[in-house]
């Protein structure tokens, strides 16, 4: 991001720092939600290795430490995995919300005590998108890049500890395919970025180009002008649908780099 756009985001911090704890909790819900499925190949390497293979041990004995292990998973998945899960998503959808509701709140307010030449150079179909369509992507950002970058950086750092102690060249090789998931992540991301600013800006158009239309539809009917305005409308629809496409494809290309 440049420097206008880091001052943005910084000034939208300000309406997310009052639900800091909210975050907080959002955050370390979803590092239990990531990290607590890593039980899972530890346990079973220890019944495979100390138990199964264990020549010494009884079928009883083997039979007890099989139950053993797998009802301390299950307690593990239904008492802490499972609340952990319910509190990120309802703290991280309680801070998200509550921010973009005090910065639409803002934001009205903010348009009220502009001049008239504002509202004269804009008119009020783009303002209502912006007002509207735009805030609620702030929304998205609050509830999942917000909690997902600590999440993620947690769960990174796990799961490398997890492979270390299972097996040292297999974690080399997981990590030998790291570089080219950052190369794929910042091919992507930024093509992303600036279709999305995009289609944020083709809707804009849309939505003052609608209001404009719907407002003036007697006067598009005393002039026969219905047939114009609809292939004008079609125009706009298309060009929307392709930019749609390409974001589309670049979200494709991306997603099995983060799968791998």
């Amino acid at each position: 991001m440049g420097p206008s756009s880091w001052r943005y985001f910084l000034r939208f911090l300000r309406y997310v720092r009052p639900y800091t704890g909210l975050l907080v909790l959002a955050v370390l819900g979803g590092v239990i939600k990531f990290t607590i499925p890593l039980l899972v190949p530890q346990v079973t390497r220890y019944l495979l290795d100390d138990v199964f293979l264990l020549t010494s041990m009884t079928p009883a004995q083997r039979f007890e430490q099989v139950l053993i292990c797998t009802g301390a998973l299950a307690a593990v998945f239904v008492f802490v995995y499972g609340p952990a899960v319910y509190v990120r998503h309802l703290c991280a959808d309680k801070a998200s919300h509550k921010a973009v509701f005090a910065l639409r709140c803002d934001l009205f307010e903010k348009l009220l005590h502009m001049s008239s030449d504002f509202f004269v150079n804009n008119n009020s179909g783009q303002l209502v998108s912006r007002l509207v369509s735009d805030v609620q992507l702030a929304q998205n950002l609050v509830g999942s890049a917000l909690t997902n970058t600590w999440m993620d950086m947690v769960a990174v750092g796990a799961i490398l500890w997890f492979l270390n102690r299972l097996d040292l060249p297999t974690a080399a090789v997981a990590l030998a395919s790291f570089p080219l998931y950052i190369f794929f992540f910042r091919y992507c991301s930024g093509r992303i970025r600036n279709i999305t600013t995009q289609i944020q800006e083709e809707l804009a158009q849309m939505a003052g180009a609608l209001n404009e239309r719907i407002a003036a539809n007697q006067l598009i009917q005393a002039f026969v002008r219905e047939e114009m305005e609809a292939r004008s409308f079609r125009r706009r629809s298309q060009q929307h649908f392709q930019t749609n496409m390409r974001r589309i494809t670049l979200q494709g290309l991306n997603r099995p780099s983060q799968g791998y």
